[in-house]
């Protein structure tokens, strides 16, 4: 079963590389509801050009070069199918585009030193600065739980059931572990899509930040030698399997939330970035398709965090410069789109505003119809935004008073974990 399956995924992965350096332009979606809103310009705008997060500098060398539109009818042609239960991988979104329009909307956003964090009310200090998050994934030695094995060891130990998503680093497979019979999720990535330090970071990441009830528990990573239909090798990581599905298709199925089944959400995505904060993790790509149910139990909802192949590892006083490179680029920090500005773990609170802001609304905060990326990217900057529309009328002033305090554009005085979960809102 698994031989078929590896040529499949072979075939999949050619396609998928193949059509990264055609330079296709697409967005995963599990059902034909999203595509369905779009068409009909509905106003769910929870991240339409916004696809999924882009790993590396290595994945951007094969993207789209600046003059080229990124249209929405192109990203819904190319969609790829997701799972009806549970995790899913992103597929690389062409930034180039945006980066250079960054570089035109960012100027005169401050320097580095006025950006950077501060402790205390003495003096401030100097942070350590990365000048790219390779600097940091270097650092890091391999995980001891990384295993080398060759792919009839994992074949061996795991029956491949079904593709839930697939992107342009790999895919995520349904899976059963033979041994316990438990049903997991694999996540295969194509070892010439990531670099080794890079999957090192990402491993070390869920490692680092294991046990919490509010983020996705990795189980066993595998590096897998080049075999048959793969010369360049696998890297494999098992995770428990999300049966509810992802939220972003729980807010295109049913639309905007309550504000009591929100502040439930958002107390529990907090705890989780809470625990990565104080772990020194930045996960860099909270968005709603990275936020997973447990279950299809809507009374008693458990989310998750997942997908960590964004996160970069901070310790206290430390930031990093990316220019933008990784992440979904409609949920960017103003600092994180700022190509020259360091930035640190606030960049994930910025997130979680536009998260909290989508599930009250059924809006994103940024995004207008008919704009292009330009006036969005302009707004994220500039942190303009509206709360006056009809879909906000019958929404407390506290919730308001929240999402204003999460989307500041001074990271300095952007709510942190620990004031977001002692907000009363979320309380």
């Amino acid at each position: 079963m698994r031989s078929l399956l590896s040529r499949a995924y072979a075939a999949t992965a050619a396609a998928v590389s193949g059509a990264c350096r055609a330079r296709n332009n697409c967005r995963r979606t599990s059902n034909h509801t999203l595509a369905a809103r779009f068409s009909q310009g509905l106003p769910m705008l929870i991240g339409r050009s916004a696809a999924t997060r882009v790993h590396t500098r290595q994945l951007l060398s094969n993207m789209p070069t600046p003059g080229r539109a990124v249209g929405v009818g192109a990203m819904i042609a190319g969609m790829g199918c997701a799972a009806a239960g549970g995790i899913a991988i992103g597929m690389a979104l062409p930034t180039e585009r945006v980066l250079d329009m960054s570089r035109d909307a960012g100027q005169g956003s401050g320097s580095s030193q006025e950006r950077a964090k501060t402790s205390g009310s003495g003096p401030a200090r100097s942070p350590t600065i990365y000048e790219d998050e390779h600097d940091v994934a270097r650092e890091l030695p391999r995980p001891a739980m990384v295993q080398d094995v060759r792919i009839d060891d994992i074949e061996a130990l795991y029956e491949f059931k079904s593709c839930l998503a697939s992107g342009g680093s790999g895919a995520v497979w349904r899976a059963r572990e033979k041994a316990s019979g438990r049903e997991v999720a694999i996540k295969v990535i194509d070892k010439k899509l990531l670099s080794p330090a890079l999957f090192n970071m990402e491993v070390y990441s869920m490692q680092r930040c294991a046990g919490h009830p509010n983020i996705l528990q990795l189980l066993a990573a595998y590096d897998v030698a080049p075999y048959t239909h793969n010369n360049d090798g696998e890297w494999h990581l098992v995770m428990e399997l999300a049966q509810g599905g992802e939220l972003f298709n729980k807010l295109v199925q049913h639309g905007a939330y309550s504000e009591q089944m929100a502040a439930k959400i958002v107390n529990q995505i907090a705890r989780g970035v809470y625990h990565l904060h104080s772990c020194g993790v930045c996960h860099r790509d909270i968005k709603p398709e990275n936020v997973v149910l447990m279950t299809d139990e809507e009374e008693d909802v458990q989310v998750k965090l997942i997908d960590f192949g964004a996160a970069v590892v901070l310790e206290e006083d430390e930031q990093v410069i990316s220019g933008g490179r990784v992440g979904t680029w409609t949920y960017w920090a103003p600092e994180q789109a700022d190509e020259t500005a360091p930035y640190d773990c606030a960049v994930d609170m910025w997130s979680i505003g536009v998260l909290l802001y989508v599930m009250l609304s059924g809006r994103h905060p940024f995004e207008k119809p008919g704009a292009d990326g330009r006036a969005t990217l302009e707004r994220i900057l500039a942190a303009e935004y509206a709360m006056d529309g009809h879909e906000w009328k019958s929404i407390s002033g506290r919730a308001k008073q929240l999402v204003a305090q999460l989307l500041e554009p001074d990271p300095d005085k952007r709510l942190t974990a620990a004031e977001l979960l002692s907000h009363s809102w979320v309380r």
